[in-house]
């Protein structure tokens, strides 16, 4: 095989291209003062220090209370059933959803596949589920982006 034949100092030099230094001695020293080249052309009223350290002090959040994050997850609770990514498993009136359809399908088929049915239970089944996804496949239609813009 191709990687019995690499030998480790191929490793060691993959390694060194990418940047990896096996001891600090190696490792090139960076630069102290980090100086933008041509930074006066910019004509600029701001040294290139200040531009590059202008947003070290920024606080980018602030400290939660427990208070909040109760409140929170007590509200999220609450209103899990409206923020949209929950399956929709239906009421029990009409017909079930697709998603809760095809899960009932993959309960059905791991049963039947376990070999405890007839083999005239499994042609059946098999009949069966091949009929109902083409009939679903039927009912799909693409969507067009207008029906997402509909005037209320």
């Amino acid at each position: 095989m191709a990687r019995d034949r690499v030998t480790p100092t191929t490793v060691a030099n993959c390694f060194g291209k990418c940047g990896f230094f096996g001891s600090p001695e190696e490792v090139p020293p960076e630069p102290e003062d980090p100086t933008i080249e041509d930074w006066e052309q910019l004509n600029v009223e701001c040294t290139c220090d200040d531009f590059c350290t202008a947003d070290d002090n920024l606080a980018t959040c602030g400290a939660r209370m427990v208070e909040d994050i109760v409140e929170e997850a007590t509200c999220g609770a609450a209103d899990s059933s409206d923020d949209g990514d929950d399956i929709d498993v239906g009421d029990g009136e009409g017909p079930p959803p697709a998603a809760e359809m095809l899960h009932a399908l993959d309960i059905l088929r791991r049963t039947v596949a376990t070999d405890e049915v007839s083999d005239d239970t499994c042609r059946r089944f098999y009949a069966f589920e091949q009929n109902l996804l083409g009939d679903l496949a039927k009912k799909k239609r693409q969507k067009d982006i207008r029906d997402f813009f509909i005037k209320k």
